[in-house]
């Protein structure tokens, strides 16, 4: 027999196998062979599947669920998880029938998806290639293709196909439902999607980003065992400029239940051996008469009610969307005849898009001119007051600007319902990808104004990451960088390519600790090398002991301590030829002690943090410093067994939180005296340390909350309540496995194992 392999799943079966023993006071080799003897295999059979080995018949899966939920009374969240790890391909239904006494499991707080907002006010919809796709979907192949020329609206058909199979497959049959929708695009950086892009993007959209860390074979690995366990609609718009042909092979071989929708203006034969294909050619006539009427209206614009002149028009443009709104933007813009309009249309359908944007270029004031080319130096979206900026326009003169833009169809607005309070949900302004490459040929008659926006784009790039960089208050304004880290990175990447070695270090002081509580890593350590390169580019022997303090903590939690050795030992060349004072003190002390305990080296752990305490006061080191130096001084003393000495660090550390209200620290230095109570068996206070600790902990802080319920789990195995304590340690491992912290998740298995 046939099987794959899933650790959680391993441990699932062998808590249900031994919770079975205890409850019906039996040996656990006589619950084996009875397991055996119903799924008619031999005893080693359940060995197998309790090391991790999943069966391909649901009969077994069906077999050792009801065993579990019957013999030893196991909760509704050991089977939601049991069948989830076990890949059961109707699990609904099967907690029904095993436990129809609970109430239906509610929908997620939170959809997984990365879906760009609509940019245009209304849908139309398109018929028969909507009911294509959404059949396409609902087969066995791996890939459904749309094809088209462009502008012919792949990408609206299918964003709005992926947000219903999202959100409302639940009240239409007809909608096949999909667990998560990942949305990649070539369109805004051409040529630049790969498989590892790809797989990046995956991981980090179904929060995982962790995975990210891993080298290409097992984070393909990795991301297909998700892939299995949820189903997930991947988008790839715009393929057709994609040359990463693994990208492709790896498309055509997704795993079930998830499925790939593809939108390209050509297609490929590598297509055909497992894909569905769907043709969009122009818009039927009442699909067109339906846009034109809604876009005209938009407009103000007051067309002739004629038949025959409706029918030239969508004959000129072949049908497409977005050739009919730019022509009309165009009538609007100039008065004259829709008629007329038309007649200026020389060239075949293809090309239709040459004499439609020179004309609207021939319309367009300078400033709505200089608009469209900043807009190319953003990858997708800016917001309003961004794009003016580095336009160089002032707010009115802007937006009668983009009102002449919007009219002419050549810049889209989007507004996403999410965007934080205290931003005023301000408007957001993106190109289609025809529009930009239009612009781009433009490029040449326009070097010194291009220059002197991109001068004021950089600008803008490092004062708005000034705003941000450690936040040891509250990192909810993270939240304001969500919108703006693809700018931000774009800069920086650019900053670098270019030797702006200045802005490299300003940009990456002020992202890189989003890269850190986002749990992106991987980007963290790229930004991290940036920094040290460019450190270096300047002789600035400063920068250079930070950047590689930072790089060296970062590898250091991660585990990678062998790719930290030549690290380590620049950083302790240049520290001791450069002597850091200060803060840089700190950074530096502070990276030896995480590699030191990385290693296994308490005492020289210790030692680094113990001479930061000693002169903070000297060096006037920042409260936060001290607090996080006393934290990880008392982790270091725990792991030696020197616990007085830690819970005095830890108290001390949680006094000053409060006084100076971190919460952040609060809910760590909490959480580790809840520990120490807990060795002690003091539960009850360990309860109310934790439960201050959870308020204090946010959502995403995925590390402190992966800590959090280890800690749980100790008080539910002191209290005897065995599988609240091994669910909570599952949580534990897969929240550490979102991360990358690839000890601790190891640690967080053992104490799994162990409570088995």
């Amino acid at each position: 027999m046939s099987y794959s392999v899933n650790k959680v799943f391993g441990y699932l079966v062998r808590g249900a196998v031994n919770a079975i023993a205890d409850f019906e006071g039996q040996n656990v080799s006589i619950i084996e062979a009875e397991l055996s003897e119903r799924i008619c295999m031999a005893p080693t059979a359940i060995h197998r599947f309790k090391a991790g080995y999943i069966p391909r018949d649901p009969m077994i899966i069906e077999v050792l669920a009801e065993a579990g939920v019957t013999r030893a009374y196991l909760s509704r969240a050991w089977l939601q998880r049991f069948l989830h790890a076990a890949r059961y391909h109707d699990s609904a239904a099967l907690i029904e029938r095993l436990l129809p006494s609970e109430p239906a499991t509610p929908k997620p707080s939170r959809m997984y998806d990365n879906i760009p907002p609509a940019t245009s006010a209304q849908f139309v919809m398109r018929a028969e290639p909507y009911a294509a796709v959404l059949e396409g979907l609902s087969q066995r192949c791996a890939i459904v293709v749309v094809v088209s020329l462009g502008g012919m609206g792949k990408t609206s058909l299918v964003r709005e196909i992926a947000v219903r199979c999202l959100y409302q497959s639940d009240t239409d049959r007809n909608i096949p439902h999909f667990d998560a929708a990942v949305w990649i695009s070539d369109k805004d950086t051409s040529g630049a999607t790969s498989l590892v892009s790809v797989l990046d993007e995956i991981a980090y959209t179904l929060d995982y980003p962790g995975i990210t860390q891993f080298d290409q074979a097992r984070k393909c690995r990795e991301v297909e065992q998700l892939l299995k366990r949820l189903r997930v609609l991947l988008i790839v718009d715009n393929f057709e400029t994609i040359v990463d042909d693994a990208l492709l092979k790896w498309l055509l071989r997704l795993p079930e239940p998830s499925k790939a929708l593809i939108t390209t203006r050509e297609y490929r034969t590598e297509f055909q051996p497992s894909s569905w294909l769907v043709e969009l050619g122009g818009m039927r006539q009442t699909e067109a008469i339906e846009f034109i009427t809604a876009r005209s209206r938009q407009l103000n614009l007051h067309l002739r009610d004629d038949d025959d002149l409706t029918h030239q028009l969508i004959d000129a443009t072949g049908g497409n969307p977005k050739a009919i709104g730019v022509l009309l933007g165009l009538v609007k813009g100039t008065g004259q005849p829709l008629f007329q309009a038309i007649n200026q249309l020389h060239t075949g359908h293809e090309n239709v898009f040459v004499d439609l944007f020179e004309m609207s270029w021939s319309l367009l004031s300078q400033e709505a001119q200089h608009i469209l080319l900043a807009m190319t130096l953003f990858p997708s979206s800016v917001a309003s007051e961004v794009l003016a900026e580095v336009a160089g326009l002032d707010e009115a003169t802007f937006f009668v600007a983009v009102r002449q833009l919007a009219e002419l169809s050549l810049l889209d607005t989007e507004q996403p319902d999410d965007f934080p309070k205290t931003e005023g949900k301000s408007i957001r302004r993106t190109m289609h990808p025809l529009t930009r490459s239009f612009i781009e040929t433009q490029y040449a008659k326009y070097i010194r104004f291009l220059e002197q926006a991109r001068a004021r784009w950089l600008i803008w790039a490092v004062q708005y990451a000034s705003r941000f960089g450690y936040l040891v208050d509250d990192i909810r304004q993270l939240e304001l960088l969500d919108y703006e880290e693809a700018n931000l990175f774009m800069a920086l990447t650019w900053a670098f390519d270019h030797s702006y070695n200045t802005e490299v270090i300003q940009l990456t002081k002020g992202i890189e600790f989003y890269y850190y509580v986002r749990g992106l890593w991987n980007k963290k350590l790229r930004v991290h090398q940036m920094y040290i390169e460019a450190a270096c580019r300047l002789g600035n022997r400063y920068e250079e002991i930070m950047a590689l303090s930072m790089h060296v903590q970062l590898l250091s939690r991660q585990g990678h301590v062998t790719t930290a050795v030549d690290y380590v030992s620049r950083l302790l060349e240049l520290a001791q030829t450069e002597q850091p004072q200060s803060e840089l003190f700190f950074h530096v002390e502070h990276a030896l002690g995480l590699y030191q305990l990385a290693v296994g080296q308490t005492q020289l752990a210790e030692a680094c943090w113990q001479r930061i305490l000693d002169q903070a006061d000297m060096r006037e080191l920042p409260e936060h410093m001290v607090m996080g130096t006393q934290h990880w001084l008392a982790l270091c003393l725990s792991q030696q067994e020197r616990v007085v000495e830690a819970r005095m660090l830890y108290e001390a550390a949680l006094t000053q939180a409060r006084q100076h209200t971190y919460p952040r620290m609060v809910a760590r230095n909490q959480l580790q005296l809840a520990i120490l109570d807990l060795d002690q068996g003091d539960v009850e206070s360990a309860t109310q340390r934790l439960k201050e600790s959870s308020l204090h902990t946010q959502e995403r802080d995925w590390e402190q909350r992966a800590r959090v319920q280890q800690a749980f789990a100790h008080i539910y195995l002191h209290t005897g309540d065995q599988t609240a304590a091994r669910e909570a340690l599952l949580d534990a491992v897969e929240l550490f496995d979102r991360m990358g912290l690839v000890l601790e998740s190891e640690a967080a298995r053992a104490k799994y194992q162990k409570a088995l």
